[in-house]
């Protein structure tokens, strides 16, 4: 513990914000989430950056939650994400029913469906868990695409999302979309930051980790250990659903192109990145993955392709790619990782003996 900070009750010592440091560092988050909209509100792409952001944050939180904490290995993500986009906007669509009831109702078909898929966990691990969850992503990709239910999903040709509307206003139609959006889509994430932040305080938590660790162990423990790879597919699911029908509504238009293995893969790497089991991990993941791409392009590619007969689009994926392979040997553990050394290299300074 930091000098000079002392426990003297369990609550105390149990407290969500526990150390003064965490008390600054929360005050200077909630001051810059309230002065980043005011700053940038004549700066669509930085609001639109913001927002993207803050919604695939919620996706890397649930995935987490699934693999860094309950150790279960999913390669399906992005699929019940689109369950999310497509019930969330179907609902809208064919029902009527308005946005701040769609997407949560999307979030819950989502976790109805990660169930069904969090069922193989009681038999399967590691890989082929992996390829079970695999094949909820092929399975949804089939049904979104197939001719015979385009009157339904609108097939490959997509889907247009009505305007998101909250008592009447319509957000997504509005000169400042970005901005209105950002009240909705930053909360959000806070909020389910938060909430995972005390769930892994909680008996579920606890029992997350210990199955990751020994579900042997775990169960000898008398944890139950199939109820809890349940509940962690189903949590898990609910955020990529959620975010899901943020991004639908978001964008404004659905297609299958949004939710292939690409961005399930992409997932992976944000809490790889970032640090599995670590819920910092999961927004420095996404912001590395998200903005590394965008540095590439504007930055990188330009400066070297005079000296590369290669194009741009080419070049990118080869970099990113080469850019997380040489970061994940250098540092396996994720950025926040490499943040905890630097703290302690600055804290030891000069004498680290």
């Amino acid at each position: 513990m930091p000098c000079g900070v002392f426990k003297t009750s369990y609550a105390e010592d149990m407290a969500f914000i526990r150390y003064p440091i965490h008390k600054v560092g929360l005050a200077l988050a909630v001051a810059f989430l309230v002065l980043y909209p005011i700053a940038f509100k004549d700066n669509p792409y930085m609001l639109y950056w913001m927002n993207y952001i803050a919604i695939f944050l919620i996706g890397a939180i649930g995935l987490n939650l699934l693999t860094g904490y309950a150790g279960q290995i999913s390669l399906g993500h992005a699929a019940f994400m689109a369950i999310g986009a497509y019930v969330s906007t179907l609902a809208t669509l064919r029902f009527g029913i308005p946005f701040i009831v769609a997407v949560p109702l999307g979030a819950f078909a989502s976790m109805l469906f990660g169930l069904i898929f969090g069922i193989p966990s009681l038999r399967l691990k590691g890989f082929y868990l992996a390829i079970a969850t695999l094949a909820a992503q092929y399975i949804v990709d089939f049904i979104l695409v197939n001719p015979k239910l385009a009157w339904l999903t609108g097939g490959s040709a997509g889907l247009l999302v009505p305007p998101a509307e909250i008592f009447g206003f319509q957000i997504t139609q509005t000169e400042n979309a970005d901005l209105y959006y950002y009240f909705i889509a930053v909360p959000s994430a806070v909020f389910f930051f938060v909430f995972a932040a005390n769930l892994l305080r909680s008996d579920i938590g606890r029992s997350w980790i210990a199955i990751r660790d020994n579900d042997i162990a775990a169960e000898i423990m008398g944890i139950n250990v199939f109820k809890y790879k349940l509940l962690a597919f189903a949590i898990s699911s609910f955020y990529a659903g959620f975010a899901g029908g943020l991004w639908a509504f978001y964008v404004g238009y659905l297609t299958p192109e949004h939710y292939t293995i690409a961005l399930s893969i992409e997932f992976v790497a944000m809490i790889l990145i970032g640090g599995l089991g670590r819920l910092w991990g999961s927004l420095l993941g996404t912001i590395f993955v998200l903005t590394l791409p965008e540095i590439l392009k504007t930055v990188v590619i330009p400066a070297i392709s005079g000296f590369i007969p290669i194009s741009a689009e080419s070049l990118r994926p080869v970099i990113f790619g080469a850019i997380i392979i040489a970061f994940l040997i250098i540092e396996p553990k994720g950025l926040v990782e490499l943040l905890r050394k630097i703290k302690e290299f600055i804290k030891l300074f000069p004498f680290p003996y």
